[in-house]
């Protein structure tokens, strides 16, 4: 600044309007009048605050502000489309994402960042549908990070004293809390799951013989008639059994005290 007024590019340099009112007093300008001479140095000044609505607007107008709407909206969506119904998630994703562009346009953010953090929330929401292993998942984290990156391009320029851009924290905090989110599903997804057989749904049933089982018999377990093996005793006709394992195509079964008639179909 002190450069500028230097080279007479611009008038004065002033800490505050205060300071600007005294530092202009007493200056004669050209006007469409004729010249007139400047008293401001006790003029009053008058403050006129924002109202609720350009409070809202200037808070949301800030590229830290954008870039965490974006992310909000983005889980929003992701819960949505997860499980279906839920609405709520899926009106606060909608509401941030649409906040989060309007203050990407307000403040002329790079067309090709914001291109790319649309395209990592199609490469989540397209993780959910598809199953690639991972594959769209770090598409999408590779995606969002280059897109944070040059949506405020450091190069810019910017009016004196205002920063824009996205601060490092943010962009860790957002990428590092994306990956760990889409590694924990993924994982959670790509576990084996136990397999459990029908043979194995038999252990610990409760069946009756419908013939003497000493030891060997028919006993009818699970809607089904077997053949069964006794090992912890004779079971006369009627008799409840228990299930102990499977062999084959028979059962290995117990007799089952206090049961009685609890299997019968």
């Amino acid at each position: 600044m002190d450069e500028a007024v230097a080279m007479k590019i611009v008038d004065l340099q002033a800490n505050d309007v205060s300071d600007l009112l005294t530092k202009i007093d007493g200056r004669t300008v050209t006007t469409s009048a004729g010249s007139v001479t400047l008293a401001t140095k006790n003029a009053p000044v008058v403050d006129d605050g924002q109202n609720p609505f350009e409070t809202l607007l200037h808070f949301v107008v800030d590229p830290q502000i954008a870039v965490l709407l974006f992310t909000l909206g983005t889980y929003g969506l992701i819960f949505e489309l997860s499980n279906p119904g839920l609405i709520f998630p899926g009106i606060i994703g909608v509401i941030a994402i649409i906040l989060a562009l309007f203050s990407f346009g307000t403040l002329d953010a790079n067309g090709a960042g914001v291109a790319l953090m649309v395209f990592a929330l199609l490469l989540f929401v397209a993780e959910i549908k598809v199953q690639a292993h991972g594959l769209l998942t770090a598409g999408g984290v590779a995606a969002l990070l280059i897109g944070l990156i040059i949506v405020f391009p450091p190069f810019r320029p910017t009016f004196p004293g205002v920063r824009q851009s996205v601060e490092p924290l943010v962009v860790i905090f957002v990428v590092g809390l994306t990956a760990i989110f889409f590694g924990v599903a993924l994982r959670t997804a790509l576990r084996p799951l136990p397999v459990v057989s029908g043979a194995s749904l038999l252990v610990g049933a409760i069946g009756v013989a419908k013939t003497d089982i000493a030891p060997r018999g028919i006993a009818h377990v699970a809607g089904e008639d077997w053949t069964v093996v006794s090992e912890g005793g004779d079971v006369p006709k009627g008799g409840a059994v228990r299930v102990k394992r499977v062999d084959s195509v028979r059962l290995i079964v117990e007799p089952a005290r206090g049961a009685e008639g609890k299997g019968a179909a």
